[in-house]
């Protein structure tokens, strides 16, 4: 997962002790230099202006995927929060960012042209675009990108997660394209997206790929890390590298870290007593959990796509809450329990 070998004979520039902006350290990069970034929100939109360099967050020398979420490019919607555009190649590497609130005609979040850069380890959420690929925009361009989460980006045209122009080739691997619009891929001819083991929304012809509900832990609140029972862990390329927890690598930007058996999920341990029963069933079952003191909850139900089926709130103490689903087909269901603090989802299976 982490390649430190080019640290040692790169010049290592520090943001913001070395230079106080991430544009600025490209600037006086040169090849293979490292530009090395602290955890914190920067406003800027960056050009690697042709250098084959590495911009990274301390996730690439600390192996901790929380840094993605706190090493944050806001592209303040006034352009492309990263644009390669000078023929970049495989040796301009992106590594270990969120990417968001970044606004264009075409590529919101990251535009590439005539490029070929290498993006791993990136989340890319809420940019937006007037016309194309409000995520990822590739117009004569075939950029690799190895465990990234592309989500919740709007285009006005086409492409909402990523969109393909004039022979563009993107190689996906280990990643996720989840509630982008109007679609996850858009391409013209001959331009493709070519994925494997990725999980890719309305599904995506290649080995490994899935189209199921990613059960990020709670994206409304920005946070995509999988949760315990999301489909994408483990369901990696077998023969990438595997996670630091040594298991077979996960699917997006974060994985889920099963020798601590808590995962990353930037929540505290809930104490929710959370479970149903029976399970399986048939027609209805019962979902008891705990609530402490001076705290409501939510509890949602939804579908193996991640489309609601009921949201109930509840107040604090010992609940049970019997589920009907006689109008529902025979399939895995997922129940989720949410407070202001903690979060857990559990799965269910209906069998008629």
């Amino acid at each position: 997962m982490f390649i430190l070998s080019s640290l040692l004979t790169a010049i290592i520039i520090n943001v913001p002790s070395d230079q106080p902006t991430i544009q600025a350290g490209i600037d006086i990069a040169s090849a293979p230099d490292t530009v090395l970034v602290q955890p914190g929100t920067y406003v800027e939109n960056i050009n690697y202006y042709n250098k084959s360099i590495t911009v990274a967050s301390l996730l690439l020398t600390t192996q901790n995927s929380l840094y993605i979420s706190q090493t944050i490019i806001d592209g303040n919607s006034i352009g492309s929060v990263v644009t390669f555009e000078y023929g970049e190649d495989a040796d301009a590497v992106l590594y270990g960012f969120t990417i968001t609130n970044g606004h264009s005609v075409n590529g919101g979040g990251i535009f590439c042209e005539s490029s070929s850069p290498s993006l791993k380890y990136l989340l890319i959420r809420d940019n937006s675009t007037i016309d194309f690929g409000s995520g990822l925009y590739c117009f004569d361009a075939n950029p690799s990108l190895e465990n990234v989460t592309i989500a919740d980006n709007t285009a006005g045209w086409d492409g909402g997660g990523i969109s393909c122009h004039y022979s563009s080739h993107p190689i996906l691997m280990n990643s996720i394209l989840w509630d982008n619009s109007p679609q996850e891929i858009y391409h013209d001819v001959p331009s493709s997206a070519i994925a494997t083991y990725s999980n890719i929304e309305g599904g995506w012809t290649g080995t490994g790929n899935l189209d199921d509900y990613p059960l990020f832990v709670d994206p409304a609140n920005g946070n995509y890390n999988l949760s315990v029972i999301s489909p994408c862990i483990d369901a990696g390329d077998p023969a990438s590298q595997f996670d630091p927890d040594g298991t077979i690598a996960d699917m997006g930007a974060y994985y889920y870290d099963q020798g601590s058996g808590a995962g990353n999920n930037e929540f505290p341990i809930s104490n929710f007593k959370l479970y149903n029963f029976p399970n399986p069933f048939n027609p209805s079952t019962t979902i008891s959990f705990d609530i402490k003191e001076n705290e409501t909850g939510t509890l949602t139900l939804f579908n193996i796509k991640g489309q609601i089926t009921e949201s109930h709130q509840f107040e604090s103490g010992n609940n049970n809450y019997i589920w009907d689903a006689s109008l529902q087909t025979s399939g895995i269901y997922f129940y989720q329990l949410k407070t202001e603090g903690s979060v857990e989802t559990r799965k269910m299976l209906l069998l008629k």
